[in-house]
């Protein structure tokens, strides 16, 4: 599997190769791409023996590199040898022999090594020789053609929808819209600005993952799904997770970017791709203080993010200077009974209506599921009624209602913890109902 890594590398044009602690990283063009060859090394143990060997994949790393100062002047490299110890099982290592031409067409050979450590993460080391070691033979396989694996699409998929299972958007559709939006926002951008294979399926499936931990109750891990680069997918999904330990949304958010700008590209894109998907026109219940601070937001992920991926930060800044901020939609309304077209108003200007709004409409799924209480008619706000005014008009047949309306229906059930939590909220936003 590993030899198509190798095999697209030789003769390509070598633009620079950075060292890090662990890793060697090597930048190169080819057909007019610029790639990514990240080799490290793997140490392996158990009850079948321990060893060690080398890994590869074609995702870039942001931190800890620098220019690689003994690969001076390389220009192609013209060989990558494997070469394995004699041993089976215990102990059995490897090195990788880098054959390369500099500038001058001169000729040099350096070799990647090693050692089995229990106790600290593997480190390379570079020397200037040939290995005296066995060589190992390559097979002719070639990196994929296609822009991204199908099958991890799909396996991915259904771990997530399986996850957010009866969840809806905020516009009532299943929560898979979502989810697919962004996945299809990172998708199309593929034609737009290249990356590779490796980093397309990483980017696509944190995608489809990047609400799993923040919201559903899915244990998630790097074994939870059989495909390639699990532990990184797992890495990218915890960065683009709010903390909600935090005190403040602001310090959610910042946190979470900055533990973004520490992951690959291919992950961090996956943030703009969201907000991109998020800023459509906003859900009717948001009041423009909401949506003000919705775009603000934006725009600081736009700032923190925007190198990762410069056809989506276009796109995510279009989107940001088209979003509707202003409205007139000041008032909105549950109904409480429809045909006699009563409904409980909420000003949307008031400082606790977000607040209010949602232990409401929490409220009433509590009551609904567990004694069967349906506190409004109608709880779909694609369906509520709103009123744009700077005062509420009574039009003719419309009757607003206090909230001891709402009190009434649950007087037998009042003293249910949750339902005691959500009223308590309620009244402290009492000044927001009209």
């Amino acid at each position: 599997m590993r030899d198509k890594y190798i095999n697209d590398i030789i003769s390509a044009n070598i633009l620079a190769v950075y060292e890090a602690s662990n890793y060697v990283e090597m930048r190169y063009e080819k057909e007019g791409r610029e790639q990514s060859l990240v080799i490290y090394s793997h140490f392996y143990g158990g009850s079948m023996g321990y060893g060690q060997f080398f890994k590869f994949h074609t995702i870039p790393h942001n931190n800890g590199k620098t220019i690689s100062k003994k690969f001076k002047n390389i220009e192609k490299i013209i060989a990558i040898h494997s070469c394995t110890n004699s041993s089976d099982g215990y102990g059995r290592q490897e090195e990788l022999e880098i054959v390369y031409l500099d500038v001058k067409q001169k000729e040099h050979t350096f070799l990647l090594q090693s050692d089995i450590d229990f106790d600290e993460p593997s480190q390379i080391t570079i020397k200037q020789r040939k290995s005296n070691w066995s060589k190992q033979a390559r097979n002719n396989e070639q990196l994929p053609s296609e822009l991204y694996s199908v099958d991890v699409y799909k396996e991915v998929l259904a771990f997530a929808l399986d996850a957010h299972r009866e969840q809806t958007t905020p516009n009532g559709l299943p929560y898979a819209f979502h989810i697919v939006s962004v996945a299809n926002e990172i998708i199309h951008s593929l034609s737009q600005q290249y990356i590779s294979y490796d980093e397309a399926n990483v980017s696509i499936a944190c995608a489809l993952l990047h609400d799993v931990v923040e919201d559903t109750n899915a244990l998630f891990h790097e074994n939870s799904i059989d495909v390639s680069f699990m532990e990184l997918i797992t890495e990218g999904v915890h960065a683009l997770t709010k903390d909600t330990t935090l005190p403040s949304k602001q310090e959610q958010m910042q946190e979470s970017l900055a533990k973004l700008q520490q992951m690959p590209d291919c992950i961090q894109m996956v943030k703009l791709a969201d907000r991109i998907t998020n800023l459509a026109p906003a859900p009717d219940f948001w009041n423009e203080n909401k949506r003000k601070t919705y775009v603000e937001e934006a725009k600081k992920i736009y700032a923190a993010l925007k190198k990762s991926n410069s056809y989506l930060a276009d796109k995510l800044k279009e989107k940001i200077e088209n979003y509707k901020v202003k409205g007139d939609d000041r008032y909105l309304g549950f109904f409480l009974n429809v045909e006699e077209s009563a409904f409980l108003t909420l000003d949307k200007s008031h400082p606790k209506y977000l607040n209010t709004f949602k232990a409401l409409n929490r409220l009433n799924a509590y009551t609904m599921k567990k004694y069967d209480i349906a506190l409004f008619e109608n709880n779909n706000l694609q369906k509520t009624y709103y009123r744009n005014s700077e005062t509420p008009i009574i039009y003719d047949g419309y009757k607003n209602y206090p909230l001891s309306v709402v009190e009434e229906k649950i007087e037998r059930v009042k003293s249910d913890e949750k339902v005691a939590n959500y009223m308590d909220i309620i009244h402290e936003g009492e000044g927001c109902i009209v």
